[in-house]
């Protein structure tokens, strides 16, 4: 008898990754432990899975580089992450890093994070370096107090 597998659907474009964040210069050792604990984990979770009956095969890594901003302190920073498929939960990339920090200790820092357009919107309050468009904080009056005015 056939089963059947029920396939959720993403309609907002949100994907699953495996991630690990850290600075560093491109070339550099902290980047190149990352991608090899970011892959170590994902081949331990494509192993896992395989065992449950969820077959998926891990891709290439991605490194996402962040360069330095202004008036930041040394180098930038980087991302390395590997997409994973809907049915891998935060439990188990956790299970999964944990057992790959035997092997590689980089890995306890690997977590599931959502990649994709609904996920990279945001929604949370704008802070100092990002105030909405032609808001310009000026000083006017006791030096307590500011005041905002359009540009």
């Amino acid at each position: 008898m056939a089963r059947t597998v029920e396939q959720r659907r993403n309609p907002a474009g949100v994907e699953h990754c495996i991630a690990i964040t850290g600075k560093g210069t491109p070339g550099g050792t902290a980047l190149e432990e990352a991608i090899e604990a970011v892959t170590r984990t994902a081949a331990v979770l494509a192993a896992a899975k395989k065992k449950g009956g969820n077959l998926f095969r891990p891709g290439a890594p991605e490194v996402r580089l962040r360069p330095a901003g202004e008036g930041d302190r040394g180098s930038g920073g980087f991302t390395v992450l590997v997409r994973v498929p809907d049915f891998v939960s935060a439990r188990d990339a956790r299970e999964a890093a944990h057992e790959a920090a035997e092997r590689r200790p980089a890995a306890k820092a690997v977590r599931l994070v959502a990649v994709g357009a609904a996920a990279l919107r945001g929604g949370g309050r704008p802070g100092r370096a990002r105030q909405p468009r032609g808001v310009r904080r000026t000083r006017a009056g006791p030096p307590h107090r500011a005041r905002e005015t359009l540009r």
